[in-house]
C-alpha cells in the first residue's frame, strides 16, 4: 500500500536523487529506509513502494485495562474491578486443578482432568445489552463488580484469568518464531496473553504455564505457584514477573 510522504521529506529525496549517478542497466535498485515511529517503511529509490513492518503487540488487539488473575477452592463469586469506558465483554479462562465440574455463566467443563493437564472453561462474559450479531450465545449482561459465579465442586482448586475487551473475538498476531500473542478468544488460544508485572509494567505471560499446564501446589485457600516471568512485546525480553497465587479471599 502506497503512502504519501512528508512534504519536507519528499523534497529532501528529490534533491538526493538528482545528485545520484545515473545507475547501470541491469543493476538492482538501492533502497532507503526510513524509520517512521514503531514501523519501517522501505521507499524504492525511482519510485515508491512502501511496506510497514509493526510489532505483532501493535496488531493484537490490546487489553482495555490490566488482566485480573485470582484463585480459590470451591464455589465462589469473584469481584472484578469497575470495567472500563468502552468495553463489551470480559473473557473468562478458568481453570481447575482437581474436581470434576468447571463452569462460569457461559458454560462448563465437565469430567476428570486428563494426567498433566487442567480442564479451563473459556467464555466471553457481554458487559451491555446491546445485542452482538457476531455472539450466537444470549446471555444476560454480567456486573463483574457484582461478582463472577465460579461453579465447580466443593473443595476444587481453581485458577480464574479475566480480562476486558471492546471486542468478542479480539485479534491475536504471531510473533517472529511463530508464537501468537493476543487475548484468548473463541477463535483462537495464544500462546502469551497479557499480564501485569509486580513491578507495574505491563507485558505478556506464558498461557500454559497459566492455565493447562500449571502444576501449582494446592493449598487450604487456593494454589502456591512461583511468578511467571512477563515479557515484553517482542516474546522475548523478560521486563518482570506476575504473580499467578493470590487469593479470591
Amino acid at each position: 500500500m502506497n503512502q504519501t510522504l512528508d512534504p519536507v521529506f519528499a523534497s529532501a529525496l528529490r534533491r538526493h536523487l538528482v545528485a545520484l549517478p545515473v545507475e547501470r542497466a541491469g543493476r538492482a535498485r538501492r533502497r532507503l529506509a526510513v524509520v517512521c515511529g514503531a514501523g519501517i517503511t522501505a521507499v524504492a529509490l525511482g519510485g515508491v513502494a512502501a511496506a510497514t513492518l509493526r510489532p505483532a503487540a501493535e496488531l493484537a488487539t490490546p487489553p482495555l485495562a490490566a488482566p485480573v488473575i485470582v484463585n480459590g477452592v470451591g464455589p465462589a463469586s469473584v469481584v472484578l474491578p469497575k470495567a472500563p469506558r468502552g468495553a463489551t465483554y470480559v473473557r473468562i479462562e478458568l481453570a481447575c486443578y482437581d474436581g470434576d465440574r468447571c463452569a462460569t455463566p457461559g458454560g462448563s467443563v465437565d469430567g476428570p482432568n486428563r494426567p498433566g493437564f487442567a480442564k479451563v472453561q473459556r467464555d466471553a462474559l457481554p458487559l451491555t445489552a446491546t445485542p452482538d450479531p457476531a455472539n450466537a450465545q444470549q446471555l444476560a449482561p454480567a456486573d463483574p463488580t457484582e461478582g463472577i459465579p465460579v461453579d465447580v465442586d466443593p473443595g476444587t482448586h481453581w485458577r480464574l484469568y479475566a480480562v476486558y475487551t471492546d471486542r468478542l473475538n479480539p485479534t491475536s498476531a504471531p510473533l517472529d518464531d511463530g508464537r501468537v500473542l493476543g487475548i484468548p478468544s473463541d477463535q483462537e488460544v495464544p500462546d502469551l496473553v497479557p499480564a501485569l508485572a509486580t513491578n507495574g509494567k505491563r507485558g505478556w505471560i506464558d498461557y500454559q504455564l497459566l492455565t493447562h499446564r500449571a502444576e501449582p501446589t494446592l493449598t487450604e485457600n487456593g494454589t502456591s505457584q512461583a511468578p511467571l516471568p512477563v515479557y515484553a512485546d517482542d516474546g522475548t525480553t523478560v521486563i518482570g514477573s506476575a504473580e499467578v497465587s493470590e487469593s479470591n479471599r
